[in-house]
């Protein structure tokens, strides 16, 4: 069994990985933990070598950033004693929701583990935040 875990590295997605390392221990799984970013769109004309170097600064913060949080959730997984579970860390850029769903699809997942910060309420989980979406549209369960 292969549970999901998306995360933004934000406060909510450290307490749902909690949940995410409960699931997998419980159902004897591993852990595909995916990093999903954006490069900004440039628009202008003439700028593709500069554009080049700064697509690859970002994408250089974006390995370093995951690099320093993998550390936080390992000993996340340590404190809780889930040590022993067997986690893949992914890092991915693209549209998040796509992302995310393309990942479940090309890994078989059985389960999506992820967080939210509930800052739109029930309404904005519902009607348009990253969880909704893949709640709505995951081929999987979905535990948010």
């Amino acid at each position: 069994m292969k549970i999901l875990f998306p995360t933004d590295f934000s406060k909510a997605a450290h307490h749902a990985f909690i949940y995410a390392l409960q699931v997998a221990d419980k159902w004897n799984a591993s852990i595909v933990l995916l990093h999903v970013y954006q490069l900004p769109t440039v628009a202008g004309t003439g700028l593709a070598p500069e554009l080049e170097s700064f697509y690859k600064s970002i994408d250089e913060f974006q390995f370093k950033n995951y690099e320093d949080e993998i550390p936080v959730l390992k000993q996340i997984a340590v404190d809780e004693g889930f040590d022993y579970i067997e986690i893949k860390h992914v890092l991915m850029e693209g549209p998040t929701v796509g992302s995310i769903l393309e990942r479940a699809k090309s890994d078989d997942i059985d389960m999506i583990v992820m967080g939210t910060t509930g800052a739109g309420g029930l309404k904005g989980i519902v009607l348009g935040s990253v969880a909704g979406e893949v709640l709505e549209y995951a081929s999987c369960p979905v535990l948010v």
